[in-house]
């Protein structure tokens, strides 16, 4: 079975953060799974930003909005 076989399993809300020119995993991957994963689900584009440079960019932000969820 693949693994997007069970993407409609998914229940939980989601937010996505991806680099828009990512050299290792394409943006259009992470389209893919925002417009497939069911649910309460958001993509966040870091416009220019790489594999790496997206996670540096964004770790802040996603550990600011974990704190807004505790």
């Amino acid at each position: 079975v693949a693994w997007s076989n069970n993407l409609k399993k998914f229940s939980s809300s989601a937010t996505l953060w991806h680099g828009t020119s990512d050299n290792w995993s394409p943006f259009s991957m992470a389209s893919f799974l925002n417009d497939e994963l069911p649910g309460a689900t958001s993509l966040e584009a870091m416009e220019g930003l790489s594999h790496y440079s997206c996670l540096i960019e964004s770790a802040p932000k996603i550990c600011e909005r974990v704190g807004e969820l505790a």
